[in-house]
């Protein structure tokens, strides 16, 4: 066990913690990047099933999948564990992040993909 999963087991920083919504949003906004026909080469190069990460990106999941978006998140540079929780009686995941500077590229990141005014993205 990674002496950042151990850190994991004991309480973790609420600081460093994004939900399960977040994680996932990023990383449909990233799956959703690659250009046409690119996906499949990239999933299968990750050792990926397709069909999962293709589901995933188009919300045709049907339960959560935080191992999935974590090895995502992992790929694209971020380096997580996922933590369970119970909120309300339902089972709720969320992503703890190892350092505080990953997780403001997380949020700068998801920040570009999610501009509270549209005019504001580059154009191309």
């Amino acid at each position: 066990m990674s002496d950042f999963a151990q850190a994991a087991m004991a309480f973790p920083d609420p600081l460093l913690i994004v939900s399960y919504a977040d994680g996932l949003r990023y990383v449909k906004h990233r799956l959703n990047a690659f250009a046409h026909g690119g996906l499949k080469p990239w999933a299968e190069s990750q050792g990926m099933n397709y069909t999962m990460v293709v589901n995933l990106k188009n919300s045709q999941l049907t339960k959560q999948t935080p191992l999935l978006v974590q090895r995502i998140l992992k790929i694209f540079g971020f380096d997580t564990e996922p933590i369970r929780t119970m909120q309300g009686g339902k089972q709720a995941y969320r992503f703890l992040f190892s350092t505080p500077e990953q997780l403001q590229v997380f949020h700068t990141q998801l920040a570009f993909f999610e501009p509270e005014d549209p005019s504001s993205v580059p154009a191309s």
